[in-house]
């Protein structure tokens, strides 16, 4: 797998001996991330009108309106952090909340153009793209990673623009990411370039990738790729650790606020050997597992190994793990839903991953537990709210060889 620090548009600085708050490497990349995604609108608009003309195409769509690119392309001007106050108020000016999760922490019902900020000339926009000719400008505040949208500056941003609800919108870096890969099979070999790249930076640093997700009464089950969770939010870690790619299993409760749901993950390298085991201890008890999971289709079938194992070994049977005895371990089982609920009239085989402590109780947390009808709706797109692994996916995934990057196609 290509190593993350080798993309194009991957220029942080790292830590600094500075505790000030604008030089965390977090802020760095904030900042890397936005400037990046306007010099690739910028560079390829000179050669290819299409990407810019999607992106706007999709704010457009977020915003509600159909007069944002009426425009031409070429008529375009691109900057960032330009002050606010140079900007000006404008009819057709659109303010544009970028951040990971996309989330609106104000609500268009909410936007108010009235009272501009107090020094407004010290402030200053993370971009800027206007066509003057037209007198349009839209106005992107963008925060990357971990970071939200603060709902007391994109109010003042719409004061001093003039902007109310109607002119305003959230999107996500997923957004950008989708809309820029629009028109990748349109565009000149040096714009693909530079549109796959930061697509690419994108994937190894902001975006998680669900590949499946499945809905039950209590919440949502999902299966995540993510990318370097940890060394963004440490930041001595930076420079000491590769970014990593992990595979999360996750259960999501209804309400995240309360609880943010037990979660197991594996590096590639770790999902790898607990393949391998689950394929040998399949072999040794009699029952084929992966291939069950890999290409069965019938939703009894696909769980029969699991069932047909409870049923002779009993619960808490270990079908696979990894890790050294006596210490930590992670772990795959079959379990039962019995202390859930002893009303039930048929207990259920469970599948569990865990992170287990060898002469300790296992750690809380760390316990995602499926049944049948769960596993099966994360590996088949079963069914219409659900978001299901790909055929080639769900091969790659339970593989023995698998490969991390097979999992993005």
């Amino acid at each position: 797998m290509r190593k993350p620090l080798d993309n194009l548009f991957t220029f942080y600085r790292g830590p600094s001996h500075r505790d000030d708050e604008q030089y965390h490497p977090g802020k760095q990349l904030e900042d890397n991330a936005t400037k990046s995604l306007l010099n690739v609108l910028e560079e390829t608009a000179t050669r290819d009108e299409i990407v810019l003309e999607q992106v706007l195409k999709g704010i457009e769509h977020s915003v509600g309106k159909t007069s944002i690119t009426d425009p031409e392309s070429n008529g375009w001007e691109i900057n960032t952090q330009e002050p606010l106050n140079a900007v000006g108020n404008k009819e057709r000016t659109y303010l544009i909340g970028l951040s990971k999760s996309g989330d609106d922490p104000l609500g268009v019902e909410s936007i108010d153009d009235g009272t501009p900020p107090v020094n407004e000339s010290r402030r200053r926009l993370d971009a800027v793209i206007t066509h003057d000719t037209a007198g349009v400008t839209v106005v992107i505040e963008s925060k990357f990673n971990f970071n939200d949208l603060n709902s007391e500056q994109l109010q003042s941003y719409a004061a001093a623009l003039g902007v109310n609800g109607s002119r305003y919108a959230t999107i996500s870096w997923r957004d950008i990411y989708q809309w820029l890969g629009e028109s990748s099979n349109e565009i000149t070999p040096t714009s693909e370039y530079l549109v796959e790249e930061f697509r690419t930076y994108l994937e190894y640093w902001v975006l998680e990738f669900e590949l499946s997700s499945s809905r039950w009464t209590g919440g949502t089950n999902q299966v995540k790729l993510v990318r370097n969770e940890r060394p963004l939010r440490e930041s001595s870690e930076i420079d000491a650790k590769e970014p990593e790619v992990v595979l999360q299993f996750r259960t999501l409760p209804s309400d995240p606020d309360k609880n943010r749901g037990p979660r197991v993950q594996f590096t590639e390298s770790e999902w790898q050997a607990l393949i391998q085991d689950l394929k040998e201890s399949g072999e040794r008890m009699g029952y084929d597992f992966l291939n069950a999971f890999r290409e069965t289709s019938d939703r009894d079938t696909f769980w029969k190994p699991v069932k047909d194992a409870y049923e002779d070994e009993g619960p808490h049977t270990i079908i696979a793990s990894i890790g050294e005895q006596g210490s930590v371990r992670k772990v795959l089982r079959i379990d039962d839903d019995s202390d859930e609920d002893s009303s039930n009239d048929e207990i259920k085989p469970l599948l569990t991953f865990q992170t287990w402590s060898e002469g300790n109780s296992a750690l809380r947390g760390s316990r995602p537990m499926f049944d049948g009808d769960e596993f099966y709706s994360l590996s088949y797109n079963s069914q219409k709210e659900d978001s299901g692994l790909t055929d080639h996916q769900r091969r790659a995934l339970f593989s023995s060889e698998v490969s991390f990057e097979e999992l993005f196609r």
